[in-house]
């Protein structure tokens, strides 16, 4: 009769239901719009990745971008798949804050294995995760992964075992990936002459990611770039600004900086607190 374990836990009830979007097929394998209790939402928010490259100190600087997202007006958070699952005091204030979470499960941009070892390990590892977060009521979905090259109509092993795996333990909304069937991706840098021409003329039902590339702020730089190659940015060629990824980080010579572009929206900067 002696208690031998104990576990405190904290849980929430709503109900949450996705329906189709008003004009998509009847039939589509998608549905974007999102009803809780019995109120359709519109999600509009952000990504999160760890928000500290040492996982183990994370904590602060997460709890501290959920207030974030919660005074600027945001009810909705993409937790993304090749990051890390947060801590549960994380998940704890994003229920207490009303913002609603995207769980991907760490997976992301390309075909997984499909051996016996990864997919045994790719099971221990889905289940822990939902077994982890399950109570809170802050999670409306989850999705197998960051840029997946999977939809939920693919026939794949590993895929096949997630969706499995997400019935068994919870039963909420399972993607395949983010961008799904009918979602994007997309652009990750903002151009006045083109950017919004772009919005306004896509046809999706979910923008998952987009973004506008720039600077860090002037803490970082000073603190991680050494003072030479601080100011003047002289160019996309800099060695330490392409190891620090400020150029030739991704997609074109002048990312992530695009000094180009501020310099041609805004002016030539005077300095670097000006550029920032």
């Amino acid at each position: 009769g002696a208690v031998l374990d104990e576990r405190r836990t904290r849980f929430g009830v709503r109900d949450v239901r996705w329906v189709h979007t008003e004009g998509a097929p009847a039939d589509f394998i998608s549905r974007y719009q999102l009803i809780v209790n019995g109120r359709a939402v519109r999600t509009i928010g952000s990504n999160l990745i760890p928000p500290d490259l040492l996982f183990g100190r994370m904590g602060p600087r997460t709890l501290g971008l959920l207030r974030r997202a919660r005074e600027l007006g945001a009810n909705t958070l993409r937790l993304w798949g090749g990051g890390v699952i947060l801590h549960d005091d994380a998940y704890d204030l994003a229920d207490e804050l009303g913002i609603m979470l995207v769980q991907e499960l760490p997976l992301a941009n390309g075909w997984p294995p499909t051996d016996e070892v990864f997919l045994a390990n790719l099971e221990t590892t889905a289940r822990n995760i939902f077994r982890q977060v399950r109570n809170h009521p802050s999670i409306i979905e989850f999705d197998g992964g960051n840029e997946m090259p999977w939809k939920s109509n693919t026939v794949h092993p590993a895929l096949q075992l997630l969706q499995r795996i997400a019935a068994e333990e919870d039963g909420r909304m399972f993607r395949a990936t983010c961008p799904d069937l009918g979602a994007s991706h997309g652009p990750w840098d903002f151009e006045l002459t083109r950017r919004c021409k772009h919005y306004d003329e896509k046809e999706t039902m979910r923008y998952g990611e987009f973004g506008a590339s720039g600077p860090a702020n002037l803490e970082v730089w000073r603190r991680t770039i050494p003072p030479k190659s601080q100011w003047p940015v002289v160019g996309v060629q800099e060695p330490v600004l392409i190891r620090k990824n400020v150029v030739q980080a991704v997609f074109g010579p002048d990312f992530w900086l695009r000094k180009g572009f501020l310099d041609a929206t805004f002016g030539p900067a005077g300095d670097l607190p000006e550029m920032i």
